[in-house]
């Protein structure tokens, strides 16, 4: 049966949010409100979308500013060309041979737009790798953006710029960076810094920052997320990382915009009202890095109502009386598990309307459905219910039933050195997904260490690697780096591709698809079991999901079953529901998940990923 796709009823970046329905439930229904599946699971403080499987890796992609002196002591020299606003890097090659020249050069990292005074690093790739070409770099316009001898680029004023960076043998690429004008900061007192209390919004509080000796000064700071989407009332725990990771610098916070987002002397953002702004991390060494942070206001069930009432045509029938001009039911998927009822919530519009009405069920084998909306889980599948009135509105929710669900975490080097012994006698890990790799040339350092440790303890465990691939030649290099990383290994669990990088955002949906697809099919070639992984706006807004039904997917939404219903509508086999998990054995934060297929007997029973039958 050809699955039943609509596109939510509402998405919002990296967040989900609480979709109201309207005020007139339709006849019979004792229970209009909203009705979901209890999976008895521990809610968590975050309703943030997630951002990724790892939630991104920021190496060389966070904007990162040094408030300290960075001059530059070494041999390169940096020469200014004012006539073309070029900056370039002359490097002594002692011989000045080049002996290995490159074929091509390839910027990763980089970013598309930025504020005026921040700057961030150029990541770039040689091919072939071990290429000894050296690399130049230049800004079209000096007055909008520079960049130095070592791809640092530092946005100056507003306008739009073309960074360029060359390789010694003639090959190159670039990319247009647009700057905006920064934003004024509500506090211009010196280099005080303001603590949020974040209890009721006011600017009450000061930073208690203790100056850090010299041998605990961090070098670097970086975020586990670069940008977050949060909700008014909900909060957010900033999660970074000091280098060297085992300094003892204090870091302070500070919000550019209260009235959007305060945030605690302890890092946890609360959003205040809806709009968009910065939060100031820095270290007290003086470095410093920015969090993205826009927050979404929450539409209530009375705006929702006044919404929808406002866009429909009232219509009468030949009695004059008025009949049903819209069915609307709340959510646009739904799960239960086998043996479950829920209660379905279905509005009429407009409020008043007389009016009869059926529903049903597609597929009663597997999901029953009663008059009063209520469905249970027969046997695990998919149904489509669909509402109708005599008038001929319909509206129709898909349904997933699941034999039974598996709780399971994710990890990569932001979890740090796990302690897998404790994390299976905490029985709240019945598998787990590791990092294996990023981009085309890049291993995740705990990799070796994460395997060893599941394999000991018989914790079953799968791959899943972070995409930067910006078309289909790149797509098939991170595919065969990833499938060289495990090739070592018999994973039980599908092997992932990671896609949520922002750059996605601005790309055709038709492009996006064709790089996921070509990866998805050198995984699928090469034997394994692949799955998809992104938040839930990201399938929505940027993938064309008929072109890969046929693979798993791994959703990130963050918060219960109700906001997973609200903002992802396609199929699923795992769930991200959390990225502030607590387990033991684990020192940091970890993002916790569930399993609702048994891929470890699937994987084992047809012989897959490197696993004999």
């Amino acid at each position: 049966m050809k699955r039943y796709t609509r596109r939510a009823l509402a998405l919002v970046s990296a967040a989900v949010m609480v979709m109201c329905g309207g005020a007139s439930a339709f006849a019979d229904f004792t229970d209009p409100a909203y009705a979901y599946a209890d999976f008895s699971r521990n809610k968590t403080d975050s309703s943030d979308t997630a951002s990724g499987g790892d939630n991104t890796d920021t190496t060389d992609e966070d904007t990162v500013t040094d408030d300290t002196d960075n001059t530059d002591d070494g041999a390169d020299e940096v020469t200014d060309d004012t006539e073309t606003g070029q900056t370039t890097e002359e490097v002594d090659t002692s011989d000045g041979v080049v002996t290995k020249p490159a074929k091509e050069v390839t910027i990763y990292s980089y970013k598309s737009t930025v504020y005026a005074g921040d700057t961030f690093k150029i990541g770039c790739r040689l091919k072939p790798s071990n290429s000894d070409d050296v690399l130049t770099y230049s800004s079209s316009g000096k007055k909008v953006a520079t960049v130095d001898s070592k791809g640092n680029v530092t946005a100056v004023a507003k306008g739009t710029a073309i960074i360029t960076v060359k390789a010694s043998s003639g090959v190159k690429d670039r990319f247009a960076l647009t700057v905006k004008a920064a934003p004024v900061e509500e506090d211009t007192s010196s280099d005080d810094i303001i603590e949020d209390t974040g209890d009721n919004g006011d600017n009450s509080g000061s930073d208690s920052k203790t100056p850090a000796s010299s041998s605990d000064k961090a070098k670097s700071i970086e975020l586990k997320h670069s940008s977050v989407t949060i909700y008014e009332g909900d909060t957010y725990k900033i999660i970074y990382e000091l280098a060297p990771s085992d300094c003892t610098d204090t870091v302070s916070f500070r919000s550019l915009n209260k009235a959007v987002a305060s945030v605690s002397s302890d890092g946890v953002v609360t959003a205040r009202g809806a709009g968009n702004t910065r939060i100031v991390c820095k270290t007290g060494s003086g470095k410093s890095i920015k969090l993205n942070v826009n927050v979404v206001s929450v539409m209530s069930q009375e705006e929702q109502d006044k919404s929808y009432e406002e866009k429909i045509t009232k219509e009468y029938d030949a009695n004059g009386d008025l009949v049903p001009s819209m069915v609307k039911f709340a959510e646009e998927s739904a799960g239960v598990q086998v043996g479950q009822k829920v209660l379905l919530d279905a509005r009429i519009y407009p409020a008043g309307a007389k009016y009869t009405y059926t529903i049903e069920s597609d597929n009663p084998s597997v999901v029953k459905v009663n008059r009063k909306g209520e469905i249970t889980g027969i046997k695990e599948g998919n149904a489509v219910i669909t509402l109708s009135t005599d008038n001929g509105k319909t509206d129709s929710v898909y349904v997933t039933v699941y034999g039974s669900r598996i709780a399971g975490i994710d990890v990569s080097k932001w979890n740090g050195d796990i302690n897998w012994k404790r994390v299976k006698s905490s029985g709240k890990a019945q598998f787990a997904m590791i990092r294996a790799s990023y981009g085309y040339e890049d291993t995740d350092p705990m990799l070796a260490k994460n395997v060893a440790g599941c394999e000991k303890y018989d914790i079953p465990y799968g791959f899943y690697h972070y995409m930067y691939a910006r078309n289909v030649s790149e797509a098939r290099k991170e595919a065969a780096y990833f499938l060289n990383a495990i090739s070592d290994y018999s994973p039980e669990y599908p092997v992932v591709l990671d896609i949520e990088e922002d750059f996605y955002k601005s790309m055709p949906r038709r492009d996006v698809t064709d790089i996921v697809t070509t990866f998805m099919e050198a995984l699928e070639n090469s034997g394994y079991y692949a799955m998809i992984y992104s938040y839930a706006k990201f399938f929505d807004d940027n993938l064309i999901m008929d072109k890969i039904e046929k693979y798993d997917i791994w959703v990130a939404c963050w918060g219960d079953e109700v906001k997973l219903a609200e903002n992802y509508s396609y199929h699923y086999g795992m769930w991200q529901y959390s990225e502030v998990g607590r387990i033991s054995g684990i020192d940091e934060y970890v993002d916790l998940n569930y399993s609702f297929k048994n891929y470890r007997d699937t994987i084992r029973k047809y012989g897959l990923n490197n696993l004999k039958r």
